[in-house]
């Protein structure tokens, strides 16, 4: 599977460009505050539906636009079937369609999985346990489509309890009717929540032992005598090896606990949105006892896990975008992830501001963009040009 082309009409700070990649290395160049990202993040959002940046559909829409619209086009093929995705962006609304007809976000992952590899996700560990929950949750998204759906769903009931919370704070609501609403959407929410935290901890079940070898991958040791593991917190209580059970009498018991709070708060106060993922080096949290170093490589081996599960599963592997990664890693752990992604037959897009890389990515065509003010000034398509 790899993107064609893809085009760009009023989208961040490009005006209009149409691209044509490479099915190996594409390279996008150039200096801070061009582009590069923009683009980047514009394949993501063709093949997701959404950016991997906080904002609005708003903020994706060119400043200098005369009328607030955008649009995302591309081509995709996989196993030699083309596909048309496009994506019409106006005033907080976006409309998806594949091959010309309405489709939702959830399909578009189906169809084209995707891995990211950013500094936000190489700093997720030593972040708050929201990165760390992504980090997780990007896993389910790319391996199932009954996942996302899970995971849409605990997002609806969580949304409405949220606004039914707020109701009852405000007092927007007859106390009575509010409790007996409450009562009512607690049962379900306890539901989809511990469905949720069932399919993470699978996902964790089936990721973690292809992590140590990933681990050893990109360190480049033997790690015989590491203890290396992924821990999910419910309320800081361990829940791996637990039952479905488990879960939602533990989910059930906090939010007794709580029931209080959250009124006060008018916030849900419990769930999946509220639990914590740890990495584990020798059975200590890598967050206080592994340097900076130790943190990124466990969190580059989690995402090559992942795209390694996703082969075993599918036979098959998932574009990959890479966001200013290689500069944020040392020279040892750059060459080994290079090495790495040279037996990876997979798209893969790479965000620079220089092409020192210390390995070619040998026997993979290489498609180099240079950028500047949103446009491309300049393309290169020779696999062996000097520059490599």
């Amino acid at each position: 599977m790899f993107i064609d082309s893809i085009q760009l009409i009023q989208y961040r700070n490009y005006s209009r460009q149409n691209i044509r990649f490479k099915s190996g290395v594409n390279i996008f160049i150039g200096e801070n505050g061009q582009g590069k990202t923009n683009l980047l993040e514009a394949i993501y959002t063709l093949t997701t539906g959404s950016s991997f940046r906080p904002g609005t559909t708003q903020s994706l829409i060119n400043k200098q636009a005369e009328t607030p619209n955008a649009v995302i086009q591309g081509i995709i093929e996989n196993k030699g079937l083309k596909s048309l995705v496009r994506l019409d962006l106006s005033h907080n609304k976006k409309q998806v369609t594949l091959n010309q007809k309405k489709t939702s976000s959830s399909q578009l992952i189906k169809n084209f999985p995707m891995v990211i590899f950013s500094p936000e996700s190489l700093s997720s560990i030593k972040e708050g346990p929201e990165q760390r929950r992504q980090l997780l949750d990007d896993c389910l998204v790319t391996h199932s489509l009954t996942n996302i759906k899970i995971l849409q769903n605990f997002k609806k009931v969580l949304k409405n309890r949220n606004r039914l919370l707020k109701s009852i704070k405000k007092q927007e609501i007859a106390e009575n009717e509010g409790f007996r609403l409450l009562s009512a959407m607690n049962q379900l929410f306890l539901e989809k929540a511990t469905e949720l935290v069932v399919v993470r901890l699978k996902a964790l079940d089936s990721i973690e032992p292809l992590l140590v070898d990933c681990m050893r991958e990109i360190t480049g040791q033997s790690l015989e005598n590491v203890d290396i593991s992924v821990d999910y917190l419910v309320s800081s209580e361990s829940a791996r090896d637990k039952t479905k059970d488990w879960v939602f009498n533990a989910l059930n018991r906090r939010m007794r606990e709580l029931a209080q709070r959250e009124i006060d708060s008018g916030y849900s106060l419990v769930g999946p949105q509220k639990h914590d993922i740890q990495f584990l080096f020798n059975k200590e949290d890598s967050r206080f006892f592994c340097s900076q170093g130790q943190q990124r490589a466990l969190i580059l081996s989690f995402k090559m896990a992942q795209i390694m599960y996703h082969y075993r599963v599918f036979q098959s592997y998932p574009i990959l975008l890479l966001d200013d990664v290689l500069s944020e890693l040392d020279l040892r752990k750059r060459a080994n992830l290079i090495e790495f992604l040279k037996g990876v037959s997979s798209q893969i897009f790479i965000t620079t501001t220089e092409l020192s890389f210390p390995q070619k990515f040998e026997k993979k065509e290489i498609a180099v963009f240079d950028i500047a003010n949103g446009e491309i000034v300049k393309s290169s398509f020779n696999e062996n040009e000097e520059r490599y």
